[in-house]
């Protein structure tokens, strides 16, 4: 433990400041029927978009489609809030009222 801290301290500018803790990845908590629907499963599935990352388990179809229609589609021109909004327009995520996709 002390051999990375100790490394990441080196590559920061001011060796006194204390390094950030790395954080866990939580798993999104969708209300029904989205919690079936972007993992790609039930009647109203979403399907998989272009530019899905493979991570098993951890599929999330409506995040990967807001990341997809707001970032990579449009070039990082549309803010996070109004990507999950178009992107609920198409039915591919809930709506940010309902369940908010934070970005990573």
């Amino acid at each position: 433990l002390a051999a990375p801290q100790r490394s990441m301290q080196d590559a920061l500018c001011n060796a006194s400041v204390v390094p950030p803790q790395a954080l866990q990845s939580q798993p999104f908590v969708l209300p029904a029927p989205w919690d079936a629907a972007c993992r790609g499963q039930g009647p109203n599935a979403v399907a998989p978009p272009p530019s899905a990352g493979h991570w098993p388990g951890q599929q999330n179809w409506c995040w990967n489609w807001v990341k997809h229609k707001g970032c990579k589609e449009v070039i990082g021109s549309m803010n996070w809030h109004d990507a999950q909004e178009r992107t609920a327009g198409l039915s591919f995520a809930p709506h940010f009222v309902f369940a908010p996709l934070e970005p990573v």
